[in-house]
């Protein structure tokens, strides 16, 4: 069979992985982290109360978490804040405060969903692969969520499995 026919009448339910990691919103940077050490993966979809996929968390995205972390800890002292907030009356002052220390947690400690890709690549499991092939490549992303019709992950297809998919062929 050809690759482009192949690529044609192959679905992303015959090339997805079907055991994924999921995460939920309000899972720690250094829990991803971990879970990506344990499992040797390197992305997974994050999930909603719902169980609805609302993101994509990465080992990039960790990286980056502290890269925004320290951004945000050198603008503040860089700020005029404590200088400028005074005057302020003190509610309003804790306020502003606890804006301040909301920025500079340590990016472990944060939630992913303060640092996950939001916009979402997600396919059918009737997806056909040459679609999904297109999707990845015209995005530049590794990965692609496989949702049933809520919107639930079923499935993950990364490069690394249409790679396989493909030698299998």
């Amino acid at each position: 069979m050809q690759v482009h026919e192949w690529l044609q009448t192959s679905t992303a339910d015959d090339v997805m992985s079907r055991s994924v990691v999921v995460f939920q919103e309000t899972d720690s940077v250094a829990q991803a982290a971990a879970a990506f050490l344990e499992t040797q993966i390197s992305g997974a979809p994050v999930v909603d109360n719902d169980g609805h996929c609302v993101g994509v968390f990465t080992v990039t995205d960790v990286l980056l978490a502290d890269q925004k972390v320290a951004a945000a800890v050198a603008e503040v002292a860089e700020s005029s804040l404590f200088k400028s907030h005074l005057a302020l009356p003190a509610s309003l002052y804790e306020e502003k405060l606890a804006q301040v220390r909301d920025r500079i947690t340590p990016a472990s400690e944060q939630p992913i969903a303060h640092f996950m890709t939001t916009d979402v690549v997600s396919v059918t499991p009737a997806t056909p692969l040459i679609n999904i092939v297109a999707d990845m490549v015209n995005a530049h992303i590794h990965r692609v969520v496989v949702v049933d019709e809520t919107g639930q992950p079923q499935g993950l297809i990364s490069t690394t499995d249409v790679l396989a998919a493909l030698l299998r062929e």
